[in-house]
């Protein structure tokens, strides 16, 4: 069975899976600490049980705290996903261009891909467009996995 491009939501896999707590009517909203409906940068951290931790100190098979290219790619490569769009999405993360993404540079990432509006909030219609747009992807997933079988 093939897993999700967890690198493509932030590392693709804390992206995704941060990419994919964002839900409406709770989901990343319950992160909204100080109650204002939004989420902001200092309140946006992706839970655990979610895996974009653990799946990033996975990815880091040195253990030094950062993913080089060659790391997210073997990552990938070893949960059996695609790796094309993989060089594009590690330049994007990389934002200070040293040839690592650190946890906070993943995490920036994702939080940016969900405001759209680059307000530094998430909004609960922002997290629906996610939500949405998650749901769209793993329908056509799902149609190429069958595809495929």
């Amino acid at each position: 069975m093939k897993k999700t491009l967890l690198f493509l939501s932030g590392v693709t896999a804390l992206l995704a899976s941060t990419a994919s707590m964002a839900q409406p009517q709770g989901g990343i909203m319950n992160l909204d600490a100080d109650g204002d409906g939004q989420i902001s940068r200092e309140e946006f951290l992706p839970p655990g049980h979610r895996g974009g931790p653990k799946m990033f100190k996975r990815a880091d098979a040195n253990g030094d705290g950062e993913l080089t290219r060659d790391e997210m790619l073997a990552a990938v490569e070893t949960a059996g996903e695609r790796q094309a769009k993989m060089p594009q999405m590690f330049d994007a993360m990389d934002t200070d261009g040293n040839g690592v993404v650190t946890p906070g540079e993943a995490q920036d990432h994702a939080f940016a891909r969900m405001d759209a509006n680059a307000d530094g909030f998430v909004s609960q219609d922002e997290a629906k467009a996610m939500h949405g747009k998650r749901g769209e992807r793993r329908k056509r997933e799902q149609g190429q996995d069958s595809d495929q079988s």
